[in-house]
C-alpha cells in the first residue's frame, strides 16, 4: 500500500513539473526548447507505460480469467423453499464447474439444514470427492461436511431428548412439593 501511494505521488508531481515546463516553451527564451524536453523526458515513462498496457490489452488480452460460478439463482431458490429447483440449479453448476468446492458444499448444507437427509449428505459428499481432484479442495469439502453434518437433526433422537428433559423437570417439580409438603 505504501509502495503504490508513494509512486502515485510521484507521479503527480512528475507531471504537475513537467506541464508547466512543457507549456513554457515560447517564453524563456534560449533555455524554453531544454526546459520544454526536461518536462517531456519527465513524463515519458508514464505516458509509454499507458500506451503500452492499452496496446497490450488490445493485442494480448489475458487468457487466465476464467469463468465462475455464479450461486445466487441457487441460493435465492434455496431461500424461498423451493428446494427441487435449488438442487437442479445446482446440479447445473457442477456439471459445467465441476472442481467448484462451494456447489458441493451448499447440496450438502441443502440436503443437512433443509431436508435434514443424512444419507443425502453423504452420498452428495462421496460424489463431491470423486470430482475433485487437489487435495485442498478435497480437504476443504471435507472440513466443510464435517461442520455440516454436526448440524443433522435426528428425529427420534431431538424427539427423546425433549421428552426426557420434561420427565427430569416434572419429577423435580414434584419434588419440591413433596419437601413443601413435609416441612
Amino acid at each position: 500500500k505504501r509502495d503504490r501511494a508513494r509512486k502515485r505521488w510521484l507521479r503527480i508531481v512528475c507531471w504537475s513539473i513537467a506541464t508547466p515546463l512543457m507549456l513554457s516553451y515560447p517564453w524563456l527564451g534560449i533555455f524554453s526548447p531544454f526546459l520544454a524536453l526536461l518536462g517531456v523526458l519527465m513524463i515519458t515513462p508514464y505516458v509509454a507505460s499507458f500506451l503500452s498496457g492499452w496496446a497490450e490489452h488490445i493485442w494480448c488480452p489475458r487468457q487466465d480469467d476464467k469463468p465462475t460460478p455464479v450461486h445466487g439463482i441457487a441460493r435465492t431458490l434455496a431461500l424461498r423453499g423451493n428446494y427441487a429447483e435449488a438442487e437442479a440449479e445446482y446440479e447445473k453448476i457442477i456439471q459445467e464447474f465441476p472442481d467448484d468446492v462451494q456447489s458441493h458444499v451448499d447440496m450438502i448444507n441443502l440436503a443437512v439444514t433443509r431436508l435434514n437427509d443424512g444419507e443425502l449428505a453423504t452420498s452428495l459428499f462421496e460424489r463431491g470427492m470423486s470430482f475433485l481432484k487437489q487435495p485442498g479442495d478435497r480437504k476443504a469439502l471435507s472440513e466443510a461436511y464435517d461442520r455440516i453434518r454436526s448440524l443433522l437433526k435426528d428425529p427420534e433422537q431431538s424427539h427423546a431428548v425433549v421428552q426426557l428433559k420434561s420427565l427430569e423437570k416434572a419429577r423435580d417439580h414434584l419434588e419440591r412439593d413433596r419437601q413443601k409438603r413435609w416441612r
